[in-house]
């Protein structure tokens, strides 16, 4: 019992340091702290995946005091968002969840972190990060739009689309925050989980990403938010945001679709590797036709045709 309240003990100091010590690079070291910041909640994940979770809690409650007592208030924010996550998905491997489990639990995490935070600054501190993005680019829109207007080329059908483009931009911002906290969350499973391994973790396995297969319902939620794209509805309304956001998010699922399809046909064929790197590369700038793919994967039974074809 005393060896063991013993090695737990060793083991959270070690994490605590290795978690302090990442963070502190990751905000004072820079081009360095482009790698370390991705390891950041790495310690918190390992210890939380070997002991129970009121153990875990402490750790990663001490690891964000020591954290703030080292680097101050510039590293608290970061703290607050990386221990959380970490403890999280640390708990998920202890218990054994699927990848499934641990990617949307740990993107969750992120996300409610980051948006408690934000909504802390404007509440406690009267500080809208995202108001001094938004100003700081209108401002930028805006000096070049007079630079056209010094040399005579702006017209009014120029000024119009950078308006809406702005527009567009302001109304996509909570699209943009979800879909970073979920590719943080996925990245994180990715770097962790063969580091893990090596540490003696047992973690699960993701299913291939050949295999994914979207709900059905995506296709459902996709074409009615496509129809209400047709609403004529006011740039900076509630509605406004909503059919943006839930389109930019639909249309990126049914791109990783697209993507799944590609690499599922790629198998069948059994064509190099290759193949498989340099249509994922492609599908970026062919984004529309890869989006299409997505919706007939989903919508029609294809991936058994091709199936077919390649035993005949």
């Amino acid at each position: 019992m005393n060896n063991d309240l013993t090695r737990r003990l060793t083991h959270g100091a070690m994490m605590i340091a290795l978690f302090t010590i990442l963070l502190a690079i990751s905000i004072y070291v820079p081009l360095l702290n482009l790698i370390t910041a991705l390891f950041v909640p790495l310690p918190l994940v390992w210890y939380s995946a070997k002991y129970n979770r009121s153990s875990s809690i402490s750790v990663a409650a001490v690891s964000i005091v020591v954290s703030f007592l080292i680097g101050g208030l510039a590293a608290l924010p970061f703290a607050l968002i990386q221990a959380p996550a970490g403890l999280v998905m640390g708990e998920a491997i202890r218990t054994k969840k699927s990848k499934l489990y641990m990617l949307m639990s740990t993107g969750l995490t992120l996300l409610i972190t980051t948006v408690l935070q934000y909504l802390a600054l404007v509440k406690l501190f009267d500080v809208n990060i995202v108001a001094e993005v938004m100003s700081s680019v209108r401002s930028s829109i805006q000096s070049s739009l007079d630079m056209m207007d010094r040399f005579g080329q702006l017209d009014r059908q120029t000024e119009q689309a950078a308006m809406d483009m702005m527009a567009l931009f302001e109304a996509s911002v909570p699209a943009m925050v979800i879909l970073t906290a979920f590719f943080s969350a996925f990245l994180y499973i990715l770097l962790y989980t063969p580091i893990l391994k090596r540490l003696g973790v047992k973690v699960p396995k993701f299913e291939s990403f050949k295999e994914m297969k979207l709900p059905k319902s995506v296709l459902w939620y996709y074409l009615l938010v496509l129809l209400a794209s047709f609403i004529d509805t006011e740039p900076g309304t509630f509605l406004f945001m909503v059919i943006i956001n839930a389109h930019i998010i639909l249309r990126m699922l049914l791109f990783l679709q697209g993507i799944a399809f590609i690499h599922f046909v790629v198998h069948e064929q059994k064509w190099p590797k290759w193949v498989t790197i340099i249509s994922t590369i492609l599908a970026f700038p062919l984004q529309t036709f890869v989006v299409m793919l997505g919706i007939f994967d989903l919508g029609f039974n294809i991936r058994n045709f091709v199936s077919n074809s390649t035993r005949k």
